[in-house]
């Protein structure tokens, strides 16, 4: 934040946009990514890694496409339609989820990302394994709750899980 305060913001020192999962910090974001689309702020920076995660993936996908605003504001709408309940199986879920990348990205994007001329993308993915990985939602619960008192005891021990 000193930084900041004493020199303001300089798009030459950007390296990163991280986009963070999770639908919830994605919306409260919307007006952030926005204003850095529409003033171009990413692209003086040089070459820019755009790294993210399930949502924040997702929203860094969009803003590399051929039309970053149209492809940002179609993903919004299909995910802000998204209504899952219990009733709902993972298979459902993949099907939803499909249909909100495909709202937004199209095959003639597909190479652009690839080859884009001022950003670099990074997906990350994880697989669940062992109880976090089960189907059955009090065992995969009990998974999860381990993973995370495993993850405060040492990083390393997530990959017990994941």
């Amino acid at each position: 934040m000193d930084m900041v305060r004493q020199e303001g913001v300089d798009a030459r020192k950007v390296r990163v946009f991280a986009g963070p999962a999770g639908g919830p910090k994605w919306f409260v974001s919307v007006g952030f990514d926005l204003g850095l689309m529409n003033s171009g702020f990413l692209k003086r920076a040089g070459r820019v890694l755009l790294a993210g995660a399930s949502a924040g993936a997702w929203r860094c996908l969009a803003m590399a496409c051929r039309e970053p605003r149209d492809a940002y504001e179609r993903l919004r709408i299909a995910y802000s339609r998204n209504v899952f309940t219990q009733a709902d199986t993972p298979e459902t879920v993949g099907t939803a989820l499909r249909g909100n990348v495909e709202a937004f990205l199209d095959d003639e994007d597909i190479p652009f990302i690839l080859d884009h001329p001022f950003y670099d993308l990074a997906v990350h993915t994880v697989r669940s394994r062992g109880p976090a990985a089960s189907e059955n939602q009090r065992v995969q619960g009990c998974g999860l709750i381990a993973a995370a008192l495993a993850n405060i005891v040492s990083p390393v021990a997530m990959g017990a899980f994941y």
